[in-house]
């Protein structure tokens, strides 16, 4: 295929350990830059006024004994392009270092952390309406809380960060509180490989407080997508 449709199977590859169509396995990296997050406050009030994760499931969740966080993650992520393209060689390198980011992540975890076995589903958020969705969710959720997994999805793209921080709450959509995303930044598509390895390398990280998983003694990161 072009350079894009390689970028996007041979990358995921190299950088995150492994991939199967959709569907990838992979352990964080020693050499992984761990990116920062700060947990996002949900806030009462009217409908227009009341800060609350976009997809909240929250309500949804507590029933089965889950709850929803939400977080900024932060970091700097650089973009790649393949050393060979003319002979369409799976090696890449950096050509654009150390671009800062910040995105969210929304976290759907057992309540009580000894229900959790293990297993994070790590799910690349649905870009193609131009704002997130989580199909994944909504096509494995009996599956993920029956065997006591996390769910942790990822806003990847720039169309989706820009419209978190610049359109969410707004009209013509259902007014929310619109401050929520204003610190969200991403400049390129390209960033999302880093992005990606550096959140479940901080997933990974159960010491660092930062970590929305901390002390959950995380074994195992299963990428997941749906497009």
């Amino acid at each position: 295929g072009n350079a894009s449709t390689r970028m996007g199977y041979f990358s995921i590859r190299q950088l995150l350990g492994g991939v199967s169509f959709c569907i990838a396995t992979f352990s964080a990296m020693a050499q992984v830059a761990i990116p920062s997050a700060k947990f996002l406050p949900v806030t009462g009030g009217s409908v227009e006024t009341r800060s609350v994760p976009f997809l909240t499931q929250a309500d949804n969740l507590a029933r089965r004994g889950y709850i929803e966080t939400e977080f900024l993650l932060s970091g700097k992520a650089s973009i790649y392009d393949y050393i060979d393209n003319a002979s369409k060689s799976p090696l890449v390198q950096i050509i654009t270092p150390a671009i800062p980011y910040t995105t969210r992540l929304i976290v759907r975890r057992p309540a009580d952390p000894a229900r959790f076995r293990g297993t994070v589903y790590f799910d690349i958020l649905n870009a193609t309406r131009g704002y997130d969705g989580d199909i994944v969710w909504h096509y494995s959720l009996n599956m993920i809380m029956d065997e006591g997994a996390v769910y942790v999805g990822l806003t990847s793209k720039t169309t989706t960060v820009n419209f978190l921080r610049d359109k969410f709450g707004k009209p013509p959509y259902v007014l929310r509180n619109a401050t929520r995303y204003a610190s969200l930044s991403m400049s390129h598509d390209g960033q999302i490989w880093d992005m990606l390895s550096q959140a479940a390398a901080l997933l990974k990280d159960d010491a660092n407080p930062d970590n929305p998983l901390a002390r959950f003694n995380v074994r195992r990161i299963i990428l997941a997508g749906y497009s």
